[in-house]
């Protein structure tokens, strides 16, 4: 598809998602993710209560 590994966002919260989430460098852990997952990621979101998902999808179209 001619997508830049940059250009991708990954978001994760269990540990089946580490491996993605040490791939990727645009990649987040949720808050409430388990520490060898937020290890695994380059950022934190907020937890799934807090809706961290479409909080941090606003901040990023808000940049674009």
């Amino acid at each position: 598809m001619g997508i830049d590994e940059k250009e991708v966002l990954v978001i994760g919260d269990g540990e089946n998602d580490i491996s993605m989430l040490r791939r990727f460098e645009n990649s987040y852990a949720m808050a409430n993710a388990s520490k060898s997952v937020k290890e695994a990621a380059n950022y934190l979101a907020l937890s799934n209560r807090e809706k961290g998902v479409a909080v941090l999808l606003e901040e990023i179209l808000k940049q674009s």
